[in-house]
């Protein structure tokens, strides 16, 4: 069974903008049923990341048991590592990508695909999960992606 690490991108931008849960309902409770099943998991870092803004995205995810793993001794080996390779792929100038390396650390430590919003554009100078997955053999996909995967299928009910 095929287990998933969610980026904070992927969830900001599902929850606000592609996938809301007041328009996809069915899909937030799948990915909490996921989450429950222990298939989803993120990366301490992206409850840091997303609890920068007190909204109902936060409340959400303090509900989800399970989601946010924490930052074992092997993660850290493994962020030192990615940095190692890839210095800049926290952008210390806008105080953001904070969580990026974590969950490229925790994909790597379990094994899991990287589910993020990023687009690999393989470029190293200011690199993205997927070109830094792509680099140590990881897998990354879309949100979009993510679904069909899973074979999640919601359809139109009439009100």
């Amino acid at each position: 069974m095929t287990r998933y690490c969610l980026d904070t991108s992927a969830l900001l931008d599902a929850w606000n903008r592609s996938y809301p849960p007041d328009v996809f309902p069915q899909l937030w409770q799948a990915i909490e049923e996921g989450i429950a099943a222990g298939r989803f998991v993120a990366a301490e870092e992206v409850r840091v990341e997303i609890a920068k803004k007190d909204d109902a995205l936060l409340k959400w995810a303090k509900k989800q048991r399970g989601l946010f793993v924490d930052l074992d001794a092997a993660q850290q080996t493994a962020v030192a590592e990615i940095l190692g390779a890839f210095p800049k792929l926290i952008d210390t100038r806008k105080g953001r990508s904070g969580a990026d390396p974590f969950v490229i650390a925790l994909a790597r430590t379990q094994g899991t695909v990287v589910v993020t919003g990023e687009n690999d554009d393989g470029t190293t100078d200011r690199p993205k999960i997927p070109t830094v997955c792509r680099h140590f053999g990881l897998r990354a996909i879309k949100p979009l992606d993510f679904i069909r995967a899973n074979r999640w299928v919601f359809a139109h009910r009439s009100a």
